[in-house]
């Protein structure tokens, strides 16, 4: 045998077993290096100190199967947390091995996680940065809070399968610390002391005597959010007399929807917001489908001891239609005209404490169809954040990374577009050819 022949017989199997070598390594070994000009999430002092403040052990439960890629995913995303709370450990659990935990957390598809103390828990169906860190600080929650939707008005429904139902709301804001629940005010009318606030969305009247149930609630400080649609707009009266507020008649439109590509003059850009921490976050406009406004009723002013606040407002375009569906393109004399209210903050001191209720002129904005629509989940979020026991720490929002958006003229879109749709495709086609061409020719000469 030649001697160059036996030096590329042993060469091959060098390469091979270095091959080998470096995958099963690459597959078992966590290590890494990482070059970052930005974190993937920046954390205040206050927040990073919460997390540094949890008692007793933590346990990250990764329910995964035997995926040494998706394993080192999840121990690359704990390794920054332990550095701030040591008392953190992941586990892996395959989840065919383990079907009575699977149930127990409510696990419903390979990768999602579930973090628990030991006393409480909270399941984190995307793993990422800002979701592990809000259910860390979720666990450093003092106190237990209660929704309760109501039922038997007609209201939007959460639980049943229903079009309008808040289920995917609800799933936004519910964690370890956060418990949900309804109540159908025709089987048991009183709400109980536990809640913290109450939510009434959409409903078509309120009898007398559950009214005076609701009234007590708030009469011993507990918080509300109450929503009304232009499906079958109400205030109730004893509401109405403590909010000094009254429902402005007609369906609000915006002939300047257009200039956003909707066709619709009912579906509202919301693009002015009021002075209040329910701003706060949000990023891009909350978009309404459909909405009635709410305005100040000069003759029956708020209970002397509650202050109110504008949340929403609709540009000086807008007006409230009271025929909607004729499509008028000016309003009418005797039709309110914009900007107007479309929800309003109430607050007051009980008893030391902070009480609040949300008065809002939509529902839709709840429902799954909506929530991810502009800066409808944000704006979300915060009403309830608002109505809930202050929290310690605040938002936590990953942080706008550099070259992240890019900004062109819409002169400069068009010829983008060409390039990338139509120039970049048809190069190898126009290239190969002109390379074989050249190349024969070289022959040739």
């Amino acid at each position: 045998m030649k001697k160059q022949t036996l030096y590329y017989t042993a060469l091959l199997p060098l390469i091979a077993a270095t091959l080998l070598a470096s995958a099963w390594w690459s597959l078992h070994d966590n290590r890494a290096l990482i070059l970052r000009d930005q974190p993937l999430l920046q954390l205040s002092e206050a927040q990073k100190q919460a997390i540094r403040d949890l008692k007793g052990d933590i346990t990250l439960e990764a329910y995964v199967r035997n995926n040494p890629r998706q394993r080192r995913g999840f121990a690359d995303l704990v390794a920054p947390y332990k550095q701030l709370q040591p008392r953190l450990h992941l586990e892996f659990i395959n989840p065919d091995s383990d079907p009575l935990r699977v149930q127990e957390r409510d696990i419903t598809r390979e990768g999602q996680l579930y973090l628990t103390d030991g006393s409480h828990g909270e399941r984190i169906d995307i793993a990422s940065p800002q979701s592990l860190a809000s259910a860390l600080l979720n666990l450093g929650e003092t106190t237990d809070s209660q929704i309760l939707h109501l039922q038997g008005h007609g209201e939007r429904a959460w639980r049943q399968d229903s079009s309008g139902n808040w289920r995917a709301a609800y799933e936004r804001i519910q964690n370890a610390k956060t418990s949900l629940g309804d109540q159908d005010q025709n089987r048991t009318r009183d709400i109980p002391r536990s809640v913290n606030v109450l939510v009434i969305a959409d409903p078509e009247t309120i009898p007398q005597d559950h009214g005076s149930a609701l009234q007590t609630y708030l009469a011993r400080g507990g918080n509300l959010l109450y929503t009304t649609d232009t499906r079958h707009p109400y205030l109730p009266p004893w509401l109405a007399t403590l909010s000094g507020l009254k429902l402005v008649d007609g369906s609000i439109v915006d002939p300047g929807a257009k200039e956003y590509g909707l066709n619709d003059p009912q579906m509202l850009i919301i693009d002015t917001l009021g002075d209040d921490r329910v701003s706060d976050g949000i990023s891009q406009a909350p978009l309404l489908p459909t909405a009635v406004a709410l305005a100040e009723d000069p003759e029956h002013p708020p209970t002397s001891d509650w202050t109110r606040t504008a949340l929403l407002w609709t540009n000086n375009k807008s007006w409230a239609e009271h025929t909607p569906d004729a499509a008028a393109l000016l309003p009418d004399a005797d039709e309110a005209k914009g900007p107007l209210a479309l929800g309003w903050l109430l607050e007051r001191d009980y008893q030391g404490k902070p009480q609040r209720i949300i008065i809002l002129g939509d529902s839709d904005i709840f429902q799954d169809n909506y929530l991810n629509i502009g800066g409808n989940s944000t704006l979300v979020q915060n009403l309830f954040a608002r109505l809930l026991p202050d929290k310690a720490h605040g938002n936590i929002a990953p942080p706008e990374l550099k070259d992240q958006y890019l900004t062109l003229p819409e002169s400069e879109q068009l010829p983008l577009a060409l390039t990338l749709i139509v120039a970049l495709p048809l190069a190898p086609l126009v290239i190969a050819p002109l390379l074989a061409w050249r190349r024969k020719k070289k022959y040739r000469s």
